[in-house]
């Protein structure tokens, strides 16, 4: 299980200042673009399913969907693996963010096992400390810091379906990384695994 390949792909991401423009369903645009495994589904240029909350757009696949509030920047091209980035507002150097990995699993783990995973992986990186590691709700979470290029503090909540482990991750400088975390909450407990 390579749990930290979403960090070290964030730290990537989030410290490139570029111009992304907002994916959101329009009457002019259609839905962003998906990858060839996933397909936003389309009904006259909106989603078939809605958001739980009003002001708020749904990502959907065959695998997941995910609400997240419309003036967030959103982007799933596959950029190096991810199934999309999610980007709050403009930040200082590490723009807070939250990105999704799905990583294939050699057998079923229970929300115990796939915490030691986690923590063994992170304890192997120089400099990296374990803030806060707990199973709510049946799913494992882990945050922590290391450095990355950046000091970085990272929350990643770990779900598993059908031999797969489907990672999401909010990254943000520490300094910052309480501005966004409860709506990083918000958005996370409306992610679903299918």
């Amino acid at each position: 299980m390579r749990v930290l390949a979403v960090s070290l792909l964030l730290l990537s991401v989030s410290c490139k200042k570029e111009k992304i423009e907002p994916a959101v369903p329009s009457k002019s645009s259609p839905p962003a673009r998906a990858t060839a495994d996933e397909k936003v589904v389309e009904q006259k240029n909106a989603l078939v399913s809605q958001p739980r909350k009003k002001d708020w757009a749904r990502y959907e696949t065959d695998e997941f969907s995910i609400d997240y509030p419309k003036d967030m920047l959103f982007k799933n091209d596959g950029m190096m693996g991810a199934k999309f980035f999610l980007y709050f507002k403009e930040g200082d150097s590490v723009r807070n963010n939250i990105n999704l990995m799905v990583q294939p699993l050699p057998g079923k783990l229970s929300a115990k096992q796939m915490l030691i995973a986690a923590e063994a992986e992170i304890k192997g990186l120089d400099d990296a400390k374990i803030l806060e590691k707990e199973i709510k709700g049946g799913v494992p979470f882990v945050v922590w810091e290391g450095t990355i290029g950046k000091r970085l503090r990272f929350k990643q909540l770990f779900q598993q379906k059908n031999l797969k482990n489907y990672v999401l991750t909010y990254t943000a400088l520490p300094e910052n990384f309480s501005s966004d975390l409860e709506d990083f909450e918000s958005i996370a407990a409306t992610f679903v695994v299918k």
